[in-house]
C-alpha cells in the first residue's frame, strides 16, 4: 500500500552529508587553496588553543580555502580565548563547520558559544552540549563585587 511521498531515512541523510564533506579534499592550512581546512581543539580552550584556531582561519582565508572544519571535542575553558574564536568565525570570509567528533565528545562551556558562532555547526550521533558558563579568572566576592585574583 502507497502512502504518498516519503521523506528521506534520517541516516541517508546523514550520509549524504558526510559524502559531500568527504568529497572536498581535506588538508592542512598549508596546502589550502581550493581544500577544506581541518583545525582540531580537544581538550581544554586556552591562550594557545585560540591562537592556534584564529591563525588557522587567517591561514585559510589568505589561501582562498573554500570551507574551514573545527572538529571539536572540549570540556569548555577560559572566557577570553573563546571570545577571540568566535570573533574570528563571526569575522571569516570562509565559511567555518564546527563538528563535534568523534562520538562521546562534548562541546560544554566555551565549545557552546564556538559551535553556535559557526556558520554551519554538526554533532556526530552520541556526543554533547553542555553547561554554556566560559571561565573567568575574576571572581565574584558574593556581594555583587568583581575581585582580581592575588598575584
Amino acid at each position: 500500500m502507497n502512502k504518498g511521498p516519503t521523506r528521506p531515512v534520517p541516516w541517508l541523510r546523514r550520509a549524504a552529508t558526510i559524502a559531500a564533506i568527504a568529497g572536498l579534499s581535506i588538508g592542512g592550512t598549508a596546502q589550502a587553496n581550493g581544500k577544506a581546512v581541518l583545525l582540531d581543539i580537544e581538550g581544554a580552550l586556552g591562550v594557545a588553543t585560540a591562537e592556534y584556531i584564529v591563525d588557522g582561519i587567517e591561514d585559510a582565508q589568505a589561501e582562498n580555502a573554500k570551507l574551514i572544519i573545527i572538529r571539536m571535542d572540549t570540556p569548555g575553558g577560559l572566557m577570553e580565548p573563546m571570545r577571540d574564536i568566535v570573533q574570528a568565525i563571526l569575522a571569516s570570509s570562509v565559511p567555518v563547520v564546527t563538528w563535534v567528533s568523534p562520538g562521546g565528545a562534548r562541546a560544554d562551556s566555551a565549545g557552546t558559544y564556538i559551535l553556535f558562532a559557526s556558520h554551519v555547526a554538526a554533532m556526530a550521533p552520541t556526543t554533547h552540549l553542555g553547561a554554556a558558563t566560559p571561565v573567568q579568572l575574576i571572581g565574584d566576592d558574593g556581594n555583587g563585587d568583581s575581585k582580581r585574583p592575588s598575584p
